[in-house]
């Protein structure tokens, strides 16, 4: 075992044992690569690794927050396409609900015309006329919101393509996410 005395190193390691081996090994690095002392290839190799490990902690430290930095534009994609798929359900459920109204009025009219009724025959044409214009209307009312909600569904699904359509792929090295960015003229016409 040799000692070697560091001018270098701090004052609380002044001398290090070595094997014989790694003596000489350090000599001929000494030699082979012009240092002036040993002292100074121990701090070369010390500060080489030194950055080679500081380098592997950067990217480790990349690596972990481009993954963070993933799953949370993956959830806020998820939480975009399930509000906007609530808002399209709750307009297709308008016109079903619509669509239910129509046919329960048609069969109380078919109740009503294959009941038995005891009116003489002008009332009951004057109570059937009475009860086909009612008929008219609500079918009209039914037709109108049908054609209110299928509007609102269309210009709901023009939005979401809109917004879709703003969204840009970036494929870098360790990150694939999507962004968007909205002009302030398109967003009004959006979110209008």
């Amino acid at each position: 075992m040799n000692n070697i005395s560091g001018q270098n190193m701090s004052k609380s390691a002044k001398h290090i044992r070595i094997s014989e081996y790694t003596h000489t090994r350090l000599l001929r690095a000494k030699k082979d690569f012009k240092f002036s002392s040993i002292d100074d290839v121990i701090a070369y190799l010390f500060d080489a690794k030194k950055d080679i490990l500081s380098n592997n902690q950067t990217v480790e430290f990349k690596e972990k927050y481009i993954l963070n930095i993933e799953e949370n534009i993956y959830k806020r994609l998820e939480s975009t396409h399930k509000r906007l798929g609530q808002f399209e359900k709750s307009y297709f459920r308008k016109i079903i609900d619509s669509s239910n109204i129509l046919e329960q009025f048609n069969q109380n009219v078919l109740k009503i015309v294959n009941g038995d009724i005891d009116k003489t025959a002008s009332d009951q044409s004057d109570y059937y006329k009475e009860k086909f214009k009612e008929f008219k209307e609500n079918i009209r009312m039914a037709e109108n919101k049908a054609y209110a909600a299928e509007k609102e569904v269309r210009d709901l699904k023009q939005k979401i393509e809109r917004i879709k359509n703003e969204f840009k792929l970036n494929n870098r090295m360790y990150i694939k996410s999507y962004d968007a960015s909205f002009k302030p003229e398109i967003f009004e016409q959006i979110f209008k």
